[in-house]
C-alpha cells in the first residue's frame, strides 16, 4: 500500500448551485481547505497534499469553471459556491489557504463566513475588484483583452505560458513543465462568460480591518509589483497578520519552491493552530 492509499484519498463531485464541483478529500483530523490559483485546478497542490494530509484532513477542489467543476451560463458566487461545498462535506470550521484567485475567494470568504475560518493564508495575494494600475498590469491586460476580442483561445494560452511573473524553464523546470501542462487543460471560460459572477458587496479591499483570524501572508520576492503592493496592503490592514517573503520565487511560489512553501506554512499551522490541526499526543 502507498502513502496516498494509506491516507484513504476520495474524489467526488459536490452538486453546488447549479453545477457540480470536483473535490478531493484525504488524511484525518482539522479541514485544510486548498483554493488554486486562476488557469489552473486543484492539482496545482500536488506537492502539497501528501504532506499536510499527513496532519490534516486536506481539501482541494476546482473552482467552477476550472478543472473538472462546469461552468454553466448561469449567476455564481465563488464565496457561496466554497459554503455549499463545506455544507456538503459536513465541515463546519476550517483553515484556508488560498492561492492568487484562490486567495481572494478565501478572503472574501472569511469576510462573508468569519464563523466557519479558523485561520487564513493568503499565497501571491490578489484582492477581487482591486487593481493596482502598474505598467505591466496594463500591459498584460490590453494583450489579453485582444485577445479576448479575436476570439482567440490560443493566443490567450501563449500569453500566459511566457507571462514573466510564471515558472521559467531555466530556473524551475518542473514548476515549468507542470504550469503548462495545466494551463493547457484550461478552457480559458472565464474570458468569455463577463458578468456572471456575483462580487461581495461591499468588497473586500474596504473590509480588511474585518479579518480578525490569524492570517498569514506569503508572497515571492520576484513577483510582480502589484502582488506586492497587495501583499503589503494586507499585511498593513489585518492586524492579526503575518507576511513571509520567499527569496528566488514569482507567482507560483508553491510550485517553484514547494519544500519551502510546505515548510513556512505547516509552521504557521503548528503555531497557531498547535493541537488543533497537529494530531500530537
Amino acid at each position: 500500500m502507498d502513502r496516498t492509499e494509506e491516507l484513504q484519498k476520495k474524489t467526488g463531485f459536490a452538486p453546488v448551485n447549479g453545477t457540480q464541483l470536483a473535490y478531493d478529500v484525504m488524511g484525518q483530523g482539522f479541514p485544510l481547505i486548498l483554493i488554486h490559483g486562476g488557469l489552473l485546478d486543484r492539482r496545482m497542490w500536488d506537492a502539497q497534499v501528501l504532506e499536510f494530509a499527513t496532519f490534516a484532513q486536506v481539501i482541494r477542489y476546482d473552482v467552477r469553471g476550472y478543472g473538472q467543476s462546469q461552468m454553466p451560463q448561469v449567476p455564481y458566487s465563488d464565496v457561496q459556491d466554497l459554503f455549499e461545498l463545506l455544507r456538503f462535506l459536513g465541515i463546519q470550521k476550517a483553515a484556508v489557504l488560498g492561492l492568487s484567485l484562490g486567495s481572494a475567494i478565501a478572503l472574501d470568504f472569511t469576510l462573508h463566513y468569519p464563523e466557519m475560518v479558523e485561520t487564513l493564508l493568503l499565497a501571491a495575494p490578489t484582492i477581487n475588484g482591486y487593481m493596482v494600475p502598474t505598467v505591466a498590469m496594463r500591459q498584460r491586460w490590453q494583450a489579453l483583452s485582444s485577445a479576448v476580442e479575436a476570439n482567440d483561445r490560443t493566443r490567450l494560452f501563449h500569453l500566459w505560458a511566457d507571462d514573466p511573473m510564471m515558472p521559467h524553464a531555466q530556473e524551475y523546470p518542473a514548476a515549468y513543465q507542470q504550469y503548462r501542462h495545466l494551463l493547457k487543460a484550461y478552457s480559458f471560460s472565464h474570458y468569455f462568460s463577463r458578468g456572471l459572477q456575483q462580487p461581495l458587496v461591499p468588497g473586500a479591499r474596504e473590509r480588511l480591518a474585518a479579518v480578525q483570524v490569524p492570517t498569514l501572508i506569503i508572497v515571492g520576492d520576484r513577483d510582480e509589483e502589484e502582488v506586492s503592493t497587495v501583499a503589503e496592503l494586507l499585511s498593513a490592514e489585518i492586524a492579526t497578520s503575518r507576511k513571509v517573503v520567499v527569496p528566488g520565487v514569482r507567482h507560483m511560489l508553491n510550485m517553484e519552491q514547494p519544500d519551502e512553501f510546505n515548510r513556512i506554512v505547516l509552521e504557521f499551522l503548528e503555531t497557531k493552530l498547535k493541537r488543533l490541526f497537529f494530531r500530537l499526543p
